[in-house]
């Protein structure tokens, strides 16, 4: 994800017209120079990259444990999940 810095208006067909604040997501990074971006209407397209700013997020991953063997108290003892 990416915070729009300054607005930016579109010249080419490939470009995204954007404006200060608008929230992207990044889908790919090929340099420095032009990334391609997805704002929240789902339009596509490239906007130079120092007209945003990172925003990093954690992501969580939720998964599901099975016959997994743990030794949770450190002595030895195993406990199935």
């Amino acid at each position: 994800m990416a915070t729009v810095l300054y607005d930016f208006h579109a010249d080419g067909h490939d470009e995204l017209t954007v404006n200060e604040g608008d929230q992207l997501t990044i889908l790919l990074r090929d340099g420095d120079d032009w990334w391609k971006c997805r704002n929240a209407h789902g339009v596509e397209g490239v906007v130079p990259a120092s007209y945003l700013e990172v925003t990093v997020y954690h992501h969580f991953c939720l998964f599901e444990l099975k016959n997994v063997t743990v030794d949770y108290w450190g002595d030895g003892e195993s406990n199935r999940w």
